[in-house]
C-alpha cells in the first residue's frame, strides 16, 4: 500500500515474477497530497520457489507464456468534442489461452511516465488479436506505451483448457 501526507491506500496483494520489474499503481484515490511524499509500503512478503526440476529454464518458460506484442498504436490529443484517447491492438502470441489477460499499461511522453491504466482482456485465446481503446480525462500527450502482463504464468488457474 501507499502512505502519503493525510492518509494511506488500502492494502492490496501483488505479484512479482522472477527477473521482472513492475510498476505498482492504486486507482481511484482522491487526495491532493498523494503525489507529494507518497511512500510505498510492503506489509508482508511471501516467496514461492520455482522448482528447477519442473521448470529448468524460468526465463524461457515465461517468455513462451507472456508474449503479447502491441501493434497499431495511435494517440489522439483530443479536441472540443472528444477527449484524448489511445488505440492499439494486443496479440496473444503464445500457445496458451488465459481466463484473464490482465495488463498494466504505462503511457509515456518521451521518457516521462504520464498515465497508467489497468486492462483485462477476458478469455484471451491463443493467437487472438484484441483491439483496445482507452480514453483519458486529463489533457496529456503520449508518444509511446509499455504493456506489462500481470498474469501469473506459474498457476494452472490462469490457463483455459485447450479446445478438444
Amino acid at each position: 500500500h501507499f502512505n502519503f501526507p493525510g492518509g494511506e491506500t488500502e492494502k492490496k496483494e501483488a505479484m512479482l515474477l522472477p527477473g521482472r520489474e513492475n510498476t505498482r499503481a492504486i486507482f481511484g484515490v482522491e487526495n491532493d497530497n498523494i503525489t507529494q511524499g507518497a511512500e510505498f509500503i510492503i506489509d508482508d512478503m511471501e516467496w514461492k520457489k520455482v522448482n528447477p526440476h519442473n521448470i529448468p529454464q524460468v526465463q524461457n518458460y515465461m517468455r513462451a507464456r507472456l508474449n503479447f506484442p502491441v501493434n497499431n498504436f495511435s494517440f489522439f490529443t483530443g479536441d472540443d468534442d472528444t477527449p484524448p484517447n489511445v488505440n492499439f491492438s494486443v496479440t496473444n502470441n503464445t500457445a496458451y489461452s488465459y481466463w484473464d489477460g490482465r495488463f498494466l499499461v504505462e503511457f509515456y511522453d518521451g521518457n516521462s511516465l504520464v498515465a497508467v491504466k489497468d486492462i483485462n482482456l477476458e478469455k484471451f485465446r491463443t493467437g487472438e488479436e484484441r483491439q483496445v481503446n482507452l480514453t483519458f480525462l486529463e489533457n496529456i500527450n503520449i508518444t509511446r506505451m509499455e504493456l506489462n502482463p500481470k498474469i501469473n504464468a506459474f498457476t494452472q488457474e490462469a490457463y483455459m483448457e485447450p479446445p478438444s
